[in-house]
């Protein structure tokens, strides 16, 4: 990347380097073949002292006698001085400072251009050349120009097909709790910041976001890094876990409640202890709502989101009341057999009275 930004802004302004390279047309002007070599650039895996090896060697078409590099429209020339085969000169562009010196005879060029950006380490471009041969410089510059233009609309189309990404992507993510891609005004997806500070207020969006802000370290280096309660304030949302909480509890979401809301967890596990005792002395249907609650509390459920809305019968009946069950069984068939063996008796009496 950093060859790329620096090539492309002194080959603008130096000599006769330009980024095509096509078959030049017969003409007066000067055909060249450069070669160009890149020094002071962060390449870690070359051994210290060592640079970047040198480019390929190019051709290009400049008008004869020309020793000035041509303007840019957006930098300016600080100095330019000529002494003899020798032009020095300093350029200003909004990416840099850059200076430079090029010597040239009428068949010979060699020169040294130094690049420095705000926040980079310097950059150094050697070069030198030959003449091969004369050109069309007029016609050259339309190749050239035609070339760009292509260039230009294949990097517009790449950067629009880059931008859909995002959109789509930043779309997708939204209740992942990735909030360091939506909070920062800089932030690749900062134009759904409302729809994410949406997302968290669901159940899916809120998990989601506790545990991206439980784990920073999972956090990109060059974002910055916020806790659940600074994204919750920043979204508007101050009382963000008491909301999603009470919804969470009016929907009767006991899983969620158990894992993150322990006020209203507790709350309903001591209202269970009254609603689910009924289940030692009766047989009753529960309605669905108290069915889900002992189903979570007493019975050992899960979070019973089940919405049908019909009545629901209740679980196994405990142990107690199995055994008071029985033992009342029990009784009643005891009952039952005293009062068969007092009606035999009596058919038995009636029967020596009649005689049959």
């Amino acid at each position: 990347m950093k060859s790329r930004m620096f090539a492309g802004i002194p080959l603008a302004l130096m000599l006769m380097v330009f980024a095509a390279q096509t078959a030049p047309a017969k003409g007066n002007d000067e055909l060249w073949e450069m070669t160009q070599k890149m020094e002071g650039m962060d390449m870690p895996q070359l051994p210290p002292g060592m640079s970047m090896p040198g480019m390929s060697p190019t051709r290009t078409c400049t008008p004869k006698g020309k020793t000035a590099p041509p303007g840019k429209k957006d930098c300016k020339v600080l100095e330019q001085n000529q002494s003899g085969d020798t032009l020095k000169f300093k350029v200003s562009c909004p990416d840099g400072l850059m200076e430079g010196q090029v010597t040239r005879t009428s068949d010979t060029m060699k020169g040294k251009f130094t690049m420095t950006s705000k926040g980079r380490k310097p950059m150094t471009m050697v070069m030198s050349g030959k003449k091969v041969g004369t050109c069309d410089a007029g016609e050259e510059k339309k190749k050239n120009d035609q070339n760009m233009g292509n260039i230009k609309r294949q990097i517009a189309q790449a950067q629009a097909e880059g931008a859909a990404q995002t959109d789509k992507t930043c779309r997708e993510q939204l209740d992942m709790g990735f909030y360091y891609n939506y909070m920062d005004a800089k932030a690749p997806c900062a134009k759904y910041r409302k729809n994410f500070c949406q997302s968290i207020t669901t159940d899916t969006g809120y998990t989601r976001l506790v545990d991206v802000t439980s784990h920073p370290e999972s956090v990109p280096s060059f974002q910055k890094k916020m806790t659940f309660n600074e994204v919750a304030n920043a979204c508007g949302q101050k009382n963000l876990t008491q909301n999603v909480c009470g919804n969470s509890l009016a929907g009767q979401k006991y899983g969620f409640l158990k894992k993150y809301c322990p006020a209203e967890s507790a709350r309903e596990k001591k209202r269970a202890e009254k609603v689910c005792a009924r289940w030692q002395v009766t047989s009753e249907h529960f309605s669905k709502k108290d069915y889900n609650l002992c189903s979570a509390y007493a019975g050992g459920g899960g979070n019973n989101e089940d919405d049908s809305g019909e009545s629901a019968p209740p679980p196994s009946r405990p142990a107690k009341a199995a055994k008071s069950s029985a033992k009342h069984s029990a009784k009643q068939a005891g009952q039952d057999a005293a009062i068969d063996t007092g009606t035999d008796a009596a058919k038995h009496a009636l029967k020596g009275l009649l005689g049959f």
